[in-house]
């Protein structure tokens, strides 16, 4: 398998991996149990701050803020009183169904086409092929 199929392989798995998960409103209780990966607050002056490794400290909401243009991001703590929304990275399986079929319809047609294209070849029996 050359560079560009193993890239190509790689690119569509992240694209198809970041189908099985959405943002959805959550109570603080889904903070303290469920313990997500990424957190997105919305505060009530309606800026927005997404946290990594968010966590319940009483009432307040601490984590380390995300930003993929920075390497480590800068440690938050914020009152219930200063959140409108707090917004969790979920797993669905609406999406994750969608996109499992996407991929076995995408995976038949590209066989079907392999298939097709091997047998217009001529297949030779002789010397003069």
């Amino acid at each position: 398998m050359s560079r560009a199929h193993v890239r190509a392989v790689a690119l569509v798995s992240v694209v198809l991996l970041a189908g099985c998960s959405a943002m959805r409103p959550v109570q603080k209780s889904y903070i303290t149990t469920d313990q997500p990966k990424l957190v997105m607050v919305t505060r009530t002056d309606g800026s927005r701050v997404a946290l990594v490794g968010a966590r319940m400290v009483g009432d307040t909401v601490t984590g380390f803020t995300y930003d993929p243009q920075r390497p480590i991001g800068e440690y938050q703590e914020m009152p219930l009183s200063d959140i409108k929304v707090l917004e969790a990275q979920q797993y669905t399986w609406l999406r994750t169904g969608a996109v499992i079929g996407a991929g076995l319809v995408a995976w038949g047609g590209l066989t079907a086409f392999i298939i097709w294209e091997v047998e217009k070849e001529p297949v030779c029996t002789g010397v003069a092929c």
